[in-house]
């Protein structure tokens, strides 16, 4: 009793001080301005990550050719990449003639993305102190203060998958019609809009029986979709909407070398099941440095086009699958555990001998600090026991947690995949610890 009592009394002595919205505004204000200066002091990076890079040269290409994104020039290329993305970055360079001040655009869209965390919070948990925490937890987290840094999907995805969840509560039709639009525009970006979708359509339709905005939120999408399909067919042979690279990332997590994690060599390897001969040009190359070897990567040959390569990509991991059941289905667990066990250090691991000691100290506090993320979904995953199911709109939480998490089984983790869906763990996590907070302590 004893016991049960000084916990009571720590949680509330905790509760008065880190509620108080003074407290919580220092806390947001010191989060903003790290990334000021972090922004600031690291902007101009002579090498980007190999996505990121890819992004910004297939935008200044298109730039060049006077089209959006996917034009002519990438049709022979391997698959199309994040084309809701590429084209704001399109977008972007006209109007500012480079992609360099990106990351202080990217430190707005964060701030937003937390008022919309503490929007949803409330909205869904109706308590003051579960949104607190949720926000403390997301300033907490390094990978979302460093993220700004870099040209990702990640936080154009995030903000986006987030109005929508958030106006699918409205009962006004063209706010509903708004969130159809916005988790298209997701969906342009990242092929997981998928997820949020199912969730929006289960929510409008479970007790409330919402047909009617459900019919309008569909529309909504296939509106966006379809037009965003129309106008890339003016440059492009075939109607793309999202991008294509379900199937590589299954192969991915479906060959011999499969890890879990994602492999590189079982599609650059001569005896990797994703090889494919002729693939890039031997004397042709694009401003783009591999991850790993630092050079200067191949540019794509005319050998295959992108359907084909989806094509022999979807046909090879599906007969590795019914070949090998077993093994796939034992690479589930390894999946999960890399998808939530940190998450994604966007600092770019530093030089041990010519990096700064700044960057050292940053490099190895985000490395410490991101592992206590896998707590967080430790109890999110306790909140699973709870009768959360009696609350649709926790269920309307959980739904995209759950169908990204399988999205990632049927293709390797990766703690990038968790970026999209932090907010949404974190709210979870905080209820599960009020939830047993009330029922054990109090």
């Amino acid at each position: 009793m004893e016991v049960k009592k000084f916990l009571s009394n720590a949680f509330e002595i905790g509760k008065m001080r880190l509620c108080s919205p003074k407290i919580l505004g220092i806390c947001i204000g010191l989060w903003v301005l790290f990334q000021i200066i972090y922004v600031s002091v690291y902007l101009f990076r002579e090498n980007l990550g190999v996505d990121e890079g890819r992004y910004v040269y297939f935008a200044m290409e298109c730039v060049k050719h006077g089209t959006m994104y996917p034009d002519y020039s990438n049709f022979h290329n391997e698959f199309i990449h994040a084309p809701g993305w590429i084209n704001f970055l399109i977008l972007w360079i006209k109007l500012f003639g480079s992609v360099y001040l990106i990351p202080y655009f990217n430190i707005l869209l964060n701030i937003v993305v937390l008022y919309l965390l503490y929007k949803i919070a409330y909205k869904v948990t109706a308590n003051k102190n579960i949104t607190y925490l949720a926000l403390y937890l997301f300033i907490f987290l390094p990978a979302n203060a460093i993220i700004v840094l870099n040209f990702y999907t990640e936080i154009p995805f995030e903000i986006l998958s987030l109005l929508s969840f958030y106006l699918v509560f409205s009962k006004k039709s063209w706010l509903v019609l708004l969130a159809g639009i916005c988790i298209a525009l997701a969906q342009w970006i990242r092929p997981l809009g998928v997820a949020w979708m199912l969730a929006a359509i289960f929510f409008m339709l479970y007790k409330d029986k919402r047909i009617k905005h459900a019919i309008i939120y569909v529309v909504g999408v296939v509106f966006t979709c379809g037009s965003i399909g129309i106008a890339t067919h003016r440059n492009f042979p075939t109607y793309v909407f999202q991008s294509t690279t379900g199937s590589i990332n299954v192969l991915l997590g479906a060959n011999d070398m499969a890890t879990g994690a994602s492999v590189v060599d079982a599609l650059r390897s001569p005896e990797g099941l994703g090889y494919l001969p002729g693939l890039y040009s031997e004397n042709e190359y694009i401003p783009v440095r591999a991850w790993r070897t630092g050079e200067f990567m191949h540019k794509y040959s005319n050998k295959y086009t992108y359907l084909e390569c989806d094509s022999i990509y979807k046909a090879r991991a599906i007969q590795w699958i019914k070949e090998n059941p077993g093994r796939w289905c034992l690479l589930i667990p390894k999946k999960i555990y890399f998808l939530f066990y940190t998450t994604y250090a966007y600092i770019m691991m530093p030089d041990p001998i010519n990096a700064s000691f700044t960057s050292k100290i940053i490099w190895v506090i985000c490395k410490i600090t991101s592992r206590s993320f896998v707590l967080m979904v430790l109890c999110a995953l306790v909140g699973l026991l709870t009768p959360f199911w009696k609350d649709k709109k926790l269920i309307y939480v959980v739904i995209p947690i759950v169908v990204c998490s399988a999205m990632t089984v049927a293709t390797f983790g990766d703690p990038r995949f968790n970026f999209i869906i932090i907010p949404f763990i974190l709210i979870f996590c905080c209820y599960s610890l009020k939830y047993y907070k009330n029922k054990y302590i109090d």
